[in-house]
């Protein structure tokens, strides 16, 4: 009986020096302390010695208390945090229902008890977060979504998925997108009468790479020029193909050559040709082989001179072809006068 109520001394002792119960019903418990078995907590009866050293403070494997711990992300200079402390984990219910569960290995539920030893987080339902910033990890979604918001109009704070640490944004149509991100944005380019369209958009300022089978397929430069099959880019051109290409139409804008029927065009003669073609080994204005081979061509600039060459060589045979009238003509005269020749020589005979 003497040592019942010597035990039960100590432990009013001990709750009177660790926690108080004031005026107002509340419970005021101490910081936790440096001595072990003697820091400041509410604990599991049959756990009360079982302490462990953190941040040179003694917390009960089972407990719930306050220690203190500076993060950085205050200038107060006696911080003190809350904890929750399970050996073996740690349960949150709500209307009789655990909700999350935090696992000894340290592996966190949500929505399941069952933890994934691939991942800390494993969240069992959708998951709403106004902003997401992965460390040096993976975030990977299982038969779900990753929803989010359209661009909005507020620097610094519009949605998208960027690169950690960023907040470089720029205006585009009155939303403000990412220089390092993909999202989505609104933009209307006349070819819906949708109210609101929304665009997909990639965005990184010193360029953008796309790959398959860890090749790089295409790149898009600083500039503007995209690269398909090379990534070298080719200053003065915004598309360069290390390749062939096959389309079914190909429009090209450029110069015509109609000029060559203006009546002030300098036709050189076929005799000029010929001797531009003996000294040259190529047509007038057309490149050499040469050149070709160095240079390649400008497919509208090299349409445009076949078809000056083309237009020549019809105002050559027009004018040929007027010869040609000019020579028949002749060529009947003379006939008819041969045959009138001939009927006065016979005339002359028969006398």
């Amino acid at each position: 009986m003497r040592t019942t109520a010597l035990t039960l001394t100590l432990l009013i002792y001990s709750f009177v020096v660790f926690a108080q119960l004031d005026e107002n019903g509340k419970l005021r418990i101490a910081i936790a302390g440096t001595q072990d078995g003697k820091s400041p907590s509410v604990v599991l009866s049959s756990a009360y010695n079982d302490d462990f050293l953190y941040d040179g403070q003694y917390i009960n494997q089972y407990g719930f208390g306050f220690h203190g711990y500076q993060d950085g992300s205050t200038d107060y200079i006696n911080p003190t945090n809350s904890y929750l402390s399970g050996y073996f984990g740690i349960d949150l219910f709500t209307s009789g229902t655990n909700r999350m569960r935090i696992h000894r290995s340290g592996h966190i539920a949500i929505g399941t008890l069952d933890r994934n030893i691939n991942y800390l987080l494993n969240v069992n339902g959708k998951v709403l977060n106004k902003g997401l910033t992965i460390d040096d990890g993976q975030l990977d979604v299982i038969d779900s979504k990753v929803r989010v918001n359209r661009a909005n109009s507020s620097d610094g704070q519009s949605p998208g998925l960027i690169f950690r640490g960023n907040d470089d944004d720029f205006i585009y149509d009155n939303e403000y997108v990412n220089h390092y991100g993909f999202g989505f944005h609104g933009y209307q380019d006349g070819t819906t009468d949708h109210s609101e369209p929304l665009n997909s958009y990639i965005s990184g300022y010193f360029g953008i790479d796309f790959f398959t089978s860890g090749n790089n397929r295409m790149r898009i430069s600083r500039n503007g020029e995209v690269s398909i099959g090379t990534v070298n880019r080719q200053p003065g051109y915004l598309l360069a193909v290390n390749g062939s290409i096959k389309s079914k139409e190909v429009k090209v804008e450029a110069n015509w050559s109609d000029f060559v029927f203006e009546k002030a065009y300098n036709l050189r003669t076929l005799s000029e040709v010929e001797d531009y073609i003996s000294k040259y080994k190529h047509l007038p204005e057309i490149p050499s082989e040469a050149e070709v081979t160095e240079n390649g061509i400008n497919l509208g600039e090299m349409d445009a001179k076949l078809l000056q060459k083309i237009e020549e060589l019809t105002l050559y045979m027009i004018d040929m072809n007027k010869k040609v009238n000019q020579l028949e003509k002749a060529n009947s005269e003379l006939k008819r006068d041969n045959l009138k020749l001939h009927r006065e020589v016979s005339d002359l005979k028969n006398k």
